[in-house]
């Protein structure tokens, strides 16, 4: 191996900056083979370097490797256990603190108070205090999906949560295969009509000889049984906005649905002095958050979370927003 002079200018300048890595001196190199590259050393310090160290290079050992050199130094030989560790550090840099760990979270409720516009409404607000309370653990990430797709992930085993739904529309054998949170809040179907035809409901039987304006495909409790045997008629249409502004034109006698969901709808179409909603529901249940094939971690975080609930200030003020019980 051949030293390239220090008195090359090219030389001079590299050697008078600090800097611990590999130069390649293109300019320096002579002689009749053309892939001689001077490599400039240094060791961690800011002195100048003395030396550049040529390594030889054939025409396959530039496209596969470095040849073997002659001669070391043991300044060379210290520089280059220093590089090793220098990119051994950047390659794998020691972690300060632990990954957080994302999170599914599924609902199929796309409509107010669950979802007011875009990224705005109940659901995306519990998500902001889930990711406030979960930083640098968990992160999670809202998906608003119809009801069959999260079924489909919930047969498959897939990882995440899903939002206010109660235990007995997922079936008895979801009941015991996945995790539930303590209730978020009760809600209830109500019976709403028109205020000049007000309904009182009392009892399925309060609604023989009535029409049920009803969505397509869905199933009312208590109430089938009575559409069934002809004692109720029912007209259904494609959605609670849809019945709402029926029950305003009396082309339906009354209709049913969650009460979070249909007095704010009803706030919205502004047809508030139109719509009576009867004192006594047609039932009443809780709403929880379903925990599917999570770590433990993962559940008893979600767990103590819905726990805490009751006493943060946060989701006072989100109850009293979106006027839910308790």
């Amino acid at each position: 191996m051949a030293l390239i002079s220090p008195r090359n200018p090219i030389t001079r300048l590299l050697n008078r900056i600090p800097f611990t890595g590999l130069w390649f001196d293109w300019f320096a190199c002579t002689g009749p083979r053309k892939w001689l590259a001077g490599i400039a050393l240094g060791a961690c310090t800011c002195r100048p370097v003395p030396q550049i160290y040529l390594v030889k290079f054939s025409g396959a050992g530039m496209l596969f490797g470095m040849g073997p050199c002659l001669k070391f130094k043991a300044r060379l030989a210290l520089s280059v256990c220093a590089l090793g560790c220098a990119f051994l550090m950047m390659a794998c840099p020691l972690p300060s603190r632990a990954e957080e760990q994302f999170v599914s979270v599924w609902s199929y409720y796309c409509f107010p108070p669950f979802v007011t516009s875009k990224n705005q409404g109940l659901s995306h607000e519990l998500i902001e205090l889930l990711n406030a309370r979960g930083q640098g653990r968990f992160r999670f990430e809202l998906r608003l999906l119809p009801r069959k797709r999260i079924d489909l992930l919930l047969s498959d085993g897939i990882t995440g949560l899903v939002l206010f739904v109660n235990p007995s529309w997922m079936g008895l054998r979801n009941l015991q295969k996945y995790e539930w949170t303590p209730s978020l809040f009760s809600d209830r179907n109500v019976i709403v009509s028109n205020v000049s035809r007000k309904v009182d409901f009392t009892g399925p039987e309060s609604l023989v000889g009535l029409t049920l304006g009803g969505i397509i495909g869905r199933k009312y409790e208590a109430l089938d049984e009575l559409v069934d045997a002809g004692l109720i008629k029912r007209d259904d249409t494609t959605s609670e906005k849809s019945n709402l502004l029926k029950l305003c034109e009396k082309r339906i006698d009354f209709t049913t649905g969650p009460e979070t969901m249909l007095r704010p709808l009803v706030a919205s179409l502004c047809i508030d002095g139109q719509i009576y909603f009867s004192p006594t529901p047609l039932f009443q249940y809780t709403r929880h958050i379903l925990i599917s094939d999570a770590s433990p971690a993962l559940s008893e975080f979600i767990v103590q979370f819905v726990r805490e609930l009751p006493a943060n200030p946060k989701w006072i003020a989100i109850k009293d927003k979106y006027k839910l019980r308790d």
